[in-house]
């Protein structure tokens, strides 16, 4: 009889991720000469900033680059992204003792994770949430509690939300603005006060700000480290994956008041040692990358989200009301009670790829999530097209 290795539940109990069998699929059909409209993936459909690939080609001569940096990162990189964050952020931070360089924003959350959390404590996480945020959660044995937020109010976050939950003593509260999966740009005084309100009564907020590079109609990030009475209880990551398109390279960062750090470098000297000192180099590098470059990107995507809210919009089963941050649509299926379902669905018949609302929480269910961050506007068109058609009066 086969004995299988002994893995604790809260592993076991993790849905596989969901990402990669889609991918499979995906790439399965493909193979047999489907033709595959992919708005899955969450990536910018860009080439690497050009600074970055530059810094790193220049870079790969020096000796320097094949050995560990310091368990922080490299310290020209923190001073630039200092620097960086002070410009777009208006967020002060010592580059000595505040930012470490992480393998991307995920595992910049792991590791606050590790370095804040006891089993058992509790955290507040706004739903619909990014998946890979609750399955960190339970893999360091925290408590997620799901803070419900609705579409009628574009899924913005208020105190108002948050409030009731706070009767459980969580110790964390997980903000991600401009959102993943909605979309939903944060309102600045609204997220100002949370902030404040959570850090006055010990509750630390973690804000993962990777797409803040993506804003329309005028929205406006905001960063809550930048409040000086809240800043020791605001953890911040960051990514350089979606603005500069580095998201092979994984390398992201972590922002924290001094101490914090000091304790999280153990932890980072533990699980990684450093982050790869090449996609240093280049994440240096895209730092110096013109703004109009960035603008042209943004502005590109502006034209498919255009795009995709027209289409969307004569479709009567689907209901998106478009959000100003990101480029995800997270669309309400008429009807749909298992959005799994749907979204294999729409994968065998229409070779329509997209991600059901369900592995974004309980709030989820009943959406599906499409990315327009990596094709162009004939394919949303296309898509577009295919979903009416699935939906159209001749539909099984």
């Amino acid at each position: 009889m086969e004995h299988l290795m002994q893995i604790p539940e809260r592993i076991r109990n993790i849905a596989p991720a969901f990402m990669d069998e889609l991918g499979a699929r995906v790439s399965a059909l493909r193979a047999e000469g489907a033709d595959i409209i992919n708005l899955g993936q969450g990536v910018p459909g860009f080439p690497p900033v050009a600074a970055a690939v530059e810094a790193a080609r220049q870079a790969l001569e020096e000796p320097s680059v094949h050995v560990y940096s310091g368990d922080a990162g490299l310290l020209p990189l923190r001073e630039a992204l200092s620097w960086w964050l002070a410009e777009h952020n208006d967020l002060a931070t010592d580059p000595e003792t505040e930012i470490m360089i992480t393998a991307g924003a995920n595992q910049g959350f792991m590791l606050a994770l590790l370095t804040l959390l006891e089993p058992g404590d509790t955290v507040l996480l706004p739903s619909p949430f990014y998946f890979n945020h609750e399955m960190s959660l339970r893999i360091v044995g925290a408590v997620p509690v799901e803070v419900p937020l609705r579409q009628e109010a574009g899924f913005q976050l208020n105190m108002a939300d948050l409030e009731p939950y706070l009767e459980v003593q969580p110790r964390a509260a997980v903000v991600v603005s401009p959102n993943n999966p909605t979309g939903a740009v944060y309102d600045p005084e609204e997220l100002q006060m949370i902030t404040s309100v959570l850090a006055s009564r010990g509750v630390v907020t973690i804000l993962d700000e990777t797409y803040q590079a993506f804003l329309y109609d005028g929205a406006r990030h905001y960063s809550p480290g930048s409040i000086p009475e809240a800043h020791p209880q605001v953890i911040t990551v960051g990514s350089f994956s979606k603005t500069f398109s580095l998201a092979g390279w994984r390398v992201g960062y972590l922002i924290a008041e001094a101490d914090f750090v000091e304790q999280a470098i153990k932890v980072q000297d533990s699980m990684l040692v450093c982050a790869p000192v090449i996609s240093q180099r280049a994440a240096l590098g895209a730092l110096h990358t013109p703004a109009e470059e960035l603008t042209a990107r943004s502005n590109a995507l502006a034209e498919r989200r255009q795009v995709l809210a027209q289409r969307l919009a004569e479709i009567p089963h689907l209901d998106w009301h478009p959000t100003n941050g990101a480029y995800y649509a997270f669309v309400r299926a008429e009807g749909c009670l298992d959005s799994s379902a749907l979204a294999w669905d729409l994968l065998e018949r229409i070779h329509l790829a997209v991600v059901p609302g369900r592995y974004f929480g309980q709030n989820g269910e009943g959406y599906l999530r499409l990315s327009y961050g990596s094709v162009e506007s004939w394919q949303l068109e296309e898509a577009c097209r295919r979903l009416a058609e699935y939906y159209g009066p001749r539909r099984p």
